[in-house]
């Protein structure tokens, strides 16, 4: 892959990462929304959350471990690197925003759960 390729690729897959992270908090205000409507969408809606911010991290993750072998690679035959080094401070980035929002919905779960009284899901 020339240097061009490797952005292009790089630039995609931080743009699936917004993505999946957009429906993520979608589906967390959702949650947020059917808090006090309807208590069965709002565990639901919190589920759905966590499947797409899973998704993100996974995605995020890969992206993260692809960049830092490009740039062992280019260490190892001497080649520029600088390139890719904004791109891996962007992905430890994002990855540090998508622990807090999962530690935000898991929290939020939690709390939603541990009011759940005598098999009803009376939240």
């Amino acid at each position: 892959m020339n240097n061009i390729n490797i952005l292009s690729y790089i630039q995609s897959t931080l743009r699936n990462v917004g993505v999946f992270t957009t429906i993520s908090i979608a589906f967390l205000r959702e949650a947020f929304i059917y808090s006090t409507k309807n208590k069965h969408y709002n565990i639901i809606y919190l589920i759905f959350s966590f499947i797409f911010l899973i998704i993100s991290l996974v995605i995020d993750t890969l992206l993260l471990n692809f960049i830092n072998k490009k740039i062992i690679k280019h260490q190892k035959k001497g080649e520029d690197k600088e390139y890719l080094e904004p791109y891996k401070i962007i992905c430890i980035i994002l990855l540090l925003i998508l622990i807090s929002f999962l530690v935000f919905g898991m929290y939020r779960f939690i709390t939603k759960l541990s009011l759940f009284k005598g098999g009803n899901f009376d939240l």
